[in-house]
């Protein structure tokens, strides 16, 4: 993107934008240090491995009436407020949704820049730069509730809500769970060229991390393995310096042994649970033709998989048809 947003756009960006409003709720306030101690205490394995890929990080507290109202403003560390306002609130099942805003100020500075008109039938050129400008003035909260549980040792465990089937609902507060709005936010700011993160901490789920991605190490140790020699040599080495990093502060044991069977064992199972999932048969057939390039799976795991799928669509409808 730094080619196609030129400095004087910036520039021009950063003039229109930072107007300081007080009309917004703020989506979140920075953590006290009881809050931030115990998020830290709680969550030292999920934290070492977050700290690894980011450039700086805070800890952060929800402010969950903010997702109730139609304006929000989120702060990215020092900066000034980002104010969004509501284009679409996408509700799903188990109190989940998704709160999708636009800042208003930073998508007209876009269409400024681009010449765009959005009352006028766009040309193809203008139609790609207005999905441009569109893209990166929007914002997605995903938000859920987080359910507390209480083990047999009187531990505590969260879950998010509707997936507590392991659950053991004879311990008497398990029926009546406490309950924790959450949320979940990708933001890339292209004014700074910052890629955001928010989540809620897995033992602390009170408690958000914010963390900016640091651009040499946001990618260690993720995604289906390399196709080539250059690249797999890149990928060790990526590995190799992430592992480093992990003995160097005492996270050694996180490290895990390569498993590359068990690997392709367990994307088989994944993709043949979700293979069954898939409503019909057209999309099934598109998501067979992915599966070719699959770097986990050859040729032979991909006919089996199928084999395997359309047997067990073929008995679930013949038992259906004999009731």
């Amino acid at each position: 993107m730094k080619n196609v947003i030129p400095k004087i756009f910036i520039a021009f960006l950063l003039t229109s934008i930072y107007t300081p409003s007080f009309a917004r709720d703020s989506l979140f306030r920075v953590a006290d240090k009881e809050a931030r101690e115990a998020a830290i205490a709680q969550n030292g394995e999920y934290l070492i491995q977050k700290y690894y890929r980011a450039k700086k990080y805070e800890f952060l507290v929800l402010n969950p009436e903010a997702l109730e109202g139609d304006e929000i403003d989120i702060t990215f560390f020092d900066n000034v407020p980002l104010e969004f306002e509501l284009k679409e609130r996408t509700k799903k099942h188990d109190g989940r949704y998704i709160w999708e805003g636009q800042n208003e100020k930073l998508k007209e500075g876009f269409y400024k820049h681009y010449g765009i008109d959005d009352d006028e039938a766009l040309p193809e050129d203008k139609k790609t730069k207005k999905y441009i400008s569109d893209q990166f003035s929007s914002i997605n909260i995903a938000t859920g509730v987080v359910q507390e549980f209480i083990d047999e040792n009187g531990v505590s465990f969260y879950r998010q809500k509707g997936f507590s089937s392991d659950v053991d609902l004879s311990i008497p507060s398990n029926n009546n769970p406490k309950e924790t709005r959450v949320a979940s936010i990708n933001f890339q700011y292209v004014i700074s060229g910052a890629k955001y993160f928010i989540e809620q901490l897995p033992n602390t789920p009170s408690v958000h991390l914010l963390i900016e991605f640091d651009k040499e190490n946001f990618q260690q140790s993720y995604g289906h393995g390399p196709t080539t020699e250059e690249a797999r040599g890149k990928y060790r080495a990526r590995q190799a310096k992430y592992h480093a990093y992990l003995r160097r502060n005492g996270y050694g044991y996180l490290i895990k042994e390569p498993d590359p069977e068990g690997d392709k064992k367990r994307t088989y199972e994944y993709v043949k649970r979700n293979l069954i999932k898939l409503p019909d048969s057209a999309t099934r057939a598109r998501f067979y033709k992915k599966l070719e390039s699959h770097s986990q799976l050859n040729q032979s795991d991909v006919e089996k998989l199928i084999a395997e799928v359309e047997s067990h669509l073929k008995s679930i409808k013949e038992q259906s048809s004999q009731q």
